[in-house]
C-alpha cells in the first residue's frame, strides 16, 4: 500500500526516477525471502518472480543517477532470477550489488547482499562455496559492527552445515562465536 502511495506521488510529482522506484519496491513484494504471497503454487510464483524481473529491468534505466536505487534494483533481479532457479544469474545480479554498495561503503547492505548470495549458493546445492559467501557476510557485518546481522549471518551458516550433512558444524555456528 506504502508502495503504492509513493508511485502515486511520483507520477503527480513527474519524476521518472522516483516512479521507476516505487515500481521496482512493489514488484520486490512479489518475491520470496519473507515477502510473497505463500498461498501461490510454484507456477504463479514464477510468473510473478519473471514479471518482477521484466519490470526491474524495464525500468532501471530511470534509476542512473542513483547508486543505491540501482544496486536495491539489481537485488530485485537477483531474487528472481533465484525463484526462477537460475542460480548463476541470480547470483551475478546480486554481486552487481555488492559492487555498488561495497564502492559507497554501505557495509550492512553489502553483508546482505553476501548474504543473500549464500543463499543463492545454498539453494543450488553449493554449500563449500555458501560458507564462503556467508563468511564474507560476517566479514561485512563484523565491519559494520551490526549484531543482528551477525546473528542472521551464524544463523545462516548453521543452515547452511545442516543441509550440507555437518551437525557439528551446524551446532558450532548455533553457537554464535565471537
Amino acid at each position: 500500500m506504502t508502495w503504492a502511495l509513493a508511485q502515486t506521488e511520483a507520477e503527480a510529482a513527474g519524476s521518472r526516477e522516483l516512479l521507476s522506484a516505487s515500481k521496482i519496491y512493489r514488484a520486490r513484494g512479489t518475491l520470496g525471502e519473507g515477502n510473497a504471497d505463500l498461498t501461490l503454487n510454484p507456477d504463479e510464483r514464477r510468473a510473478l518472480a519473471l514479471a518482477a524481473k521484466n519490470l526491474t529491468l524495464a525500468e532501471m534505466g530511470s534509476l542512473k543517477g542513483s547508486p543505491l536505487s540501482t544496486a536495491f534494483a539489481w537485488k530485485v533481479v537477483g531474487l528472481a532470477e533465484k525463484e526462477l532457479a537460475n542460480f548463476p544469474e541470480a547470483e551475478k545480479a546480486i554481486l552487481q550489488a555488492a559492487a555498488i554498495h561495497e564502492k559507497n561503503r554501505y557495509l550492512e547492505d553489502t553483508a546482505y547482499d553476501w548474504y543473500l548470495i549464500a543463499s543463492v549458493r545454498s539453494r543450488a546445492g553449493n554449500y563449500a562455496a555458501a560458507r564462503t559467501a556467508i563468511q564474507q557476510a560476517i566479514a561485512f557485518d563484523r565491519r559494520a559492527e551490526n549484531a543482528n546481522g551477525l546473528g542472521m549471518d551464524w544463523q545462516a551458516l548453521g543452515r547452511i552445515e545442516e543441509k550440507a550433512g555437518n551437525p557439528e558444524a551446524a551446532k558450532a555456528a548455533y553457537m554464535l562465536p565471537s
